[in-house]
């Protein structure tokens, strides 16, 4: 939690997706400073280490990318 916190914070605490195993989101979420926790704009339990690149980019780009 500690250095997503650090990572979140050096980057001025933009918006961001916290996307963890199911079994450790709730310890993890509660684990982060309250600066950080506020910046997020949502949470995923999945474990997407597996999943393939050009899915991620649709799941959670695509949206932006439309929107340039």
């Amino acid at each position: 939690a500690g250095r997503i916190a650090a990572i979140v914070a050096a980057e001025g605490h933009p918006r961001w997706v916290l996307s963890v195993p199911r079994a450790i989101l709730p310890r993890l979420g509660s684990a982060l400073p309250e600066a950080c926790r506020s910046a997020l704009a949502g949470s995923l339990g999945a474990d997407l280490t597996r999943e393939p690149l050009a899915r991620l980019e649709r799941r959670f780009l695509g949206a932006h990318r439309e929107e340039r």
